[in-house]
């Protein structure tokens, strides 16, 4: 009987203690959705652009859009430097000897 008197209250103080909590934006929801849609939405995906025309409308951005928007354009730098490098690497070549690039299979009995 106390475990029902204490869940009833329970339940009966918590819509209490959260009406007053500021509302809080969706977690999962980008911080830089909004803008995108507002200011970008014209521009293709891809190369960079749409990360671009963010940067053009920085001063317009809320706090944590800029934040992102650095995350961003810093990962953007470094996978532009990681493909510049792979196309420097030679490409393989196949084997002269016509031996096949695949690991020998293990000898199983029969």
């Amino acid at each position: 009987m106390r475990v029902a008197v204490i869940l009833f209250f329970l339940g009966a103080a918590a819509p209490i203690a959260l009406a007053g909590a500021p509302p809080q934006a969706k977690p999962d929801r980008p911080a830089c959705a909004e803008y995108v849609n507002r200011y970008c939405a014209d521009v293709p995906m891809g190369k960079g652009r749409r990360i671009a025309c963010l940067a053009k409308h920085k001063a317009e951005l809320n706090p944590a859009c800029k934040k992102r928007l650095l995350i961003m354009q810093e990962t953007f730098r470094n996978a532009q430097k990681q493909l510049e490098a792979n196309r420097k690497l030679p490409a393989k070549q196949p084997k002269a000897d016509g031996a096949s690039s695949q690991p020998p299979k293990p000898n199983t009995p029969k």
